[in-house]
């Protein structure tokens, strides 16, 4: 936060002042004419013609004077008191960028991700995974995806997203909310999550976003992602944010509802839980008080883009197959 620059008042400009220039005499004129009676003497006569010379180099030199002096009479010479009125060239201005949302900025084109199961999988394992892809580009709000399966792989298409949100759509997304028992800040050292997920067993995970690199210590799961049937992205009008409501099942109503209370009394970090999806914590809000009901929402520094792929990541599910990246096309 920046502190404002306070500075004293403002000095008026000063003003070139120019002088008029003075009124242009008439051009001197002289008149050499003179009588001369009887013959000359040389030196007579050299004195007369170099008196002559004189007078006609003094009148030259004093005409050049005037003529520096006055200009012309239409007044378009120089002024002696003022620099020339010299033309400043044109400025020239760069176009101001376009805004553009935060993010990666997507490839103004047609992007393929063709996916491939990391074994040999049945047609009908790879279609359910499609369905489940499908679902997920719907809840993230992406438009005209298209994904098919061919030949053992699956085929991601789209026009103008970013190939990171694309290639999300293919990742295994097992989801859990577990309780956090440690949190360490980014130190600048790599973050290594836990291989062993087991649900009754404590992990490490690592942030995610503007967190990346925080180390979250986790107790075992308190709600598996299964136990959410809903989540929404909102935008919420009364308090001018976007917030990601959850809707649990029966079973998932009464394990949250333990879960936040015994969350509620603690310090923080301990007050928080992590929505987890393999390895990575994808938010950990904080608990105030125990939540009823089957229903919570969560608030935070959403944006409508960030709060709709939350709400993808926890209700699409797990992908029945795990898939890699093969290929990459772009087309503009």
């Amino acid at each position: 936060m920046g502190g404002a620059d306070v500075s004293g008042p403002a000095r008026p400009a000063s003003v070139p002042v120019n002088h008029p220039d003075p009124p242009c005499s008439p051009r001197p004129t002289c008149h050499h004419g003179r009588a001369i009676a009887g013959r000359e003497s040389g030196m007579e006569r050299y004195g007369r013609t170099r008196r002559r010379t004189m007078r006609q180099v003094a009148v030259i030199i004093g005409t050049l004077a005037l003529l520096t002096a006055c200009g012309s009479e239409k007044g378009d010479g120089p002024d002696r008191t003022a620099p020339p009125n010299i033309p400043s060239p044109p400025a020239i201005s760069s176009p101001e960028p376009e805004p553009t949302a935060s993010g990666p900025t997507p490839f103004r084109g047609r992007t393929d991700i063709t996916f491939r199961p990391e074994t040999t999988r049945p047609e009908g394992e790879l279609e359910r995974t499609a369905a489940l892809m499908r679902k997920r580009a719907s809840a993230l709000g992406m438009k005209d995806v298209t994904i098919t399966v061919r030949n053992g792989d699956v085929t991601v298409s789209a026009k103008n997203v970013t190939e990171e949100r694309l290639t999300s759509l293919g990742a295994p997304a097992e989801v859990a909310f577990r309780p956090v028992q440690n949190l360490v800040p980014p130190s600048g050292k790599p973050c290594t999550p836990t291989r062993d997920r087991a649900p009754s067993r404590p992990m490490t995970a690592c942030g995610s976003g503007a967190d990346a690199g925080a180390q979250y210590l986790l107790g075992p799961v308190g709600v598996p992602g299964s136990d959410v049937t809903r989540a929404t992205a909102e935008n919420n009008q009364r308090i001018g944010v976007w917030q990601v409501s959850l809707t649990f099942n029966a079973a998932g109503a009464q394990r949250f509802g333990e879960l936040s209370e015994r969350l509620a009394t603690q310090q923080q970090p301990m007050n928080q839980f992590a929505i987890v999806r393999d390895g990575e914590v994808l938010s950990a809000p904080t608990v105030a008080q125990r939540l009823s009901g089957g229903v919570a929402e969560i608030s935070g520094s959403f944006t409508r883009e960030s709060a709709q792929e939350l709400a993808a990541q926890i209700t699409s599910g797990s992908l029945p197959l795990r898939l890699r990246v093969s290929s990459t096309q772009r087309y503009s």
